[in-house]
């Protein structure tokens, strides 16, 4: 589960480790994530999979490519876990989410440097997913992009 990406340090404060790799995919976003490799172009399945995901790939989700990672969860904790994971990554980014809510659970927009990071959940492909998906989307001060939610069904091949 993300839990071991995301895991607190005492303080109440993200580890600094989570913190560390936020600010690595927030460079590597800045740069469409040019710097990583897909291990099958094709499906854009890239190499590198942040910590317990069940899988991470890059997409062109509008006009820049996104980064997308699934971890799983359940319907009892997917509320939970989407708000915990979240607010670590606005706490990392020094930013407040912005909050949204459907009929799954509450997602989030945090945007930094341009980079807007949205956190969600998914029932789609037969289990509950923790959804986190990166893109570039240029000036900090403009409108929020739009982000089409990929499910695993759709995502990751499977059918």
């Amino acid at each position: 589960m993300f839990l071991g990406l995301a895991a607190s340090a005492p303080s109440g404060h993200p580890a600094s480790g989570f913190c560390q790799t936020i600010d690595t995919i927030l460079e590597l976003a800045q740069d469409d994530f040019r710097t990583i490799e897909s291990s099958n172009p094709a499906s854009g399945t890239a190499r590198k999979v942040l910590p317990g995901a069940d899988s991470c790939e890059i997409r062109q989700s509008g006009e820049h490519p996104g980064y997308w990672c699934t971890w799983p969860s359940t319907r009892a904790t997917l509320a939970r876990h989407v708000e915990a994971f979240a607010n670590q990554i606005g706490d990392c980014l020094d930013r407040e989410p912005e909050w949204t809510s459907d009929e799954i659970s509450p997602s989030a927009f945090i945007l930094a440097s341009g980079v807007e990071f949205y956190v969600s959940g998914s029932d789609m492909g037969g289990g509950m997913d923790l959804v986190l998906a990166v893109e570039f989307v240029g000036d900090e001060d403009g409108p929020p992009v739009e982000l089409v939610l990929l499910t695993p069904k759709n995502t990751f091949g499977t059918s």
